[in-house]
């Protein structure tokens, strides 16, 4: 095991499920600081390999480059993982793994996945601080028990970690209904691919009026977008219901 204390750039390791698309310009983001010495830990393939989402009821592919730009490690147990539900994620080489690596810190995306509270343990053992990222927000309180069992287990879990990375205001709300306080919570929007980003804003005319050509929309015409699931948790009729009162509906 390496000398964690040794001057050099920053060992950190991330622990995610799986790679996901808008996920992917952070990584190579971090990649490219000199100062840190990166590894993504893939729980399964999905993403990488088509997958069925349950709730689009549909197989998805990306089609981007999900890889490339930074150094990652798809877990043994990865190939058999088909699914992101709680203890579906279930990688028990994570410790291994950590271990061979050795980092100084480590980014966990949420807490009800089997894998990100084995790395989670890993961390506590090792005295590895651990950071933890999701986009989480408060919700409608649920019935009786489980209510009463967030109340009293997710404070408890959530004070393992050093800090947490938090992608918006409600986001930091859900922390704080657990008592998180605010100076362990750094904000860190969701990143995009920047370079992409300014390649089509040179061309923004030309790309504006293919892409309104291409779909049938005039050119004075409104447009709304949503970006998200189809699917009832996303609210897409909220969109909806905005764009007929934007036009007098």
């Amino acid at each position: 095991m390496a000398d964690r204390g040794k001057k050099g750039p920053i060992r950190l390791a991330v622990v995610v499920s799986h790679p996901v698309q808008h996920f992917i310009s952070f990584y190579q983001s971090l990649a490219a600081q000199s100062e840190i010495d990166l590894v993504v830990f893939y729980a399964s393939r999905m993403g990488v390999e088509p997958y069925f989402d349950a709730e689009m009821r549909t197989e998805i592919t990306w089609k981007m480059d999900l890889l490339g730009g930074y150094e990652h490690v798809f877990l043994p147990e990865a190939d058999g993982i088909k699914s992101t539900a709680p203890l579906s994620v279930n990688n028990p080489s994570i410790s291994d793994a950590l271990d061979s690596f050795d980092p100084a810190v480590v980014l966990i995306y949420g807490y009800s996945q089997v894998t990100m509270l084995r790395a989670l343990r890993w961390c506590r053992r090792r005295k590895v601080p651990a950071m933890m990222i999701a986009d989480s927000t408060p919700r409608v309180p649920q019935a009786g028990w489980r209510r009463l069992a967030k109340k009293v287990l997710v404070p408890k879990l959530l004070d393992q970690f050093a800090c947490f990375l938090t992608v918006g205001d409600r986001n930091e709300d859900f922390y704080r209904q657990y008592g998180i306080a605010d100076e362990r919570l750094f904000r860190s929007p969701f990143t995009i691919d920047e370079n992409r980003y300014r390649a089509a804003r040179k061309d923004r005319q030309a790309l504006r009026a293919g892409t309104r050509q291409a779909l049938g929309i005039g050119e004075d015409a409104i447009v709304a977008l949503c970006v998200g699931k189809l699917s009832e948790r996303k609210r897409v009729r909220d969109v909806i219901s905005a764009a007929e009162r934007l036009r007098g509906g």
